[in-house]
């Protein structure tokens, strides 16, 4: 079974995919590292964020899955969790070359997850919500919300605790994909 993550950023999905990986004796694929090992190995000047937006424009939406995938093919694991995928090409590339595809969409609102990124990356910075709601807008142009409205099974909304949210996990991912 492949379970995909889908959400805006800091909404969850890597802690969900960490837990469902545990639950589930997983393989976990970060999309985003994909993303950051491209990135890195080019030349490009821009931030990363207009590094992606560069990169689907000229390869497609799905460019940063097609690594996904290719590890994926040479995993000997039978359940996979993917945390990180913004588009519905993404989504659908994996549909395309494997079966038994979950998706889950995991949301938090705005100001809970720039609190989190804050926490995670550095509570002094001087990193602005307003930054934070601009990169929002760009990752909902990638097409975000309609995935979440169109393609999950589920929609997980995690805006408490970490056991309020593997417990969800629990009842709501957990049984569909076992």
């Amino acid at each position: 079974m492949i379970i995909c993550l889908v959400g805006p950023s800091c909404a969850g999905k890597t802690t969900s995919a960490e837990y469902i990986q545990t639950r589930l004796d997983a393989a976990h694929f970060e999309a985003s590292e994909f993303v950051k090992s491209r990135y890195s190995d080019s030349s490009f000047p821009g931030s990363i964020m207009e590094f992606v937006k560069k990169e689907f424009e000229e390869k497609g939406k799905e460019t940063f899955a097609r690594p996904v995938r290719d590890a994926m093919s040479e995993s000997e694991d039978d359940n996979v969790v993917i945390s990180g995928f913004r588009t519905k090409q993404e989504i659908d590339l994996i549909k395309c070359n494997f079966n038994s595809v979950f998706v889950a969409g995991i949301y938090a609102n705005s100001l809970l997850r720039y609190q989190r990124k804050l926490r995670r990356d550095n509570p002094d910075s001087d990193y602005r919500y307003r930054d934070f709601i601009q990169k929002d807008f760009t990752e909902y142009n990638f097409g975000i919300v309609k995935m979440l409205d169109d393609e999950a099974d589920v929609l997980v909304v995690n805006e408490g605790t970490f056991d309020e949210l593997y417990n969800t996990i629990d009842q709501q991912i957990v049984p569909k994909v076992k």
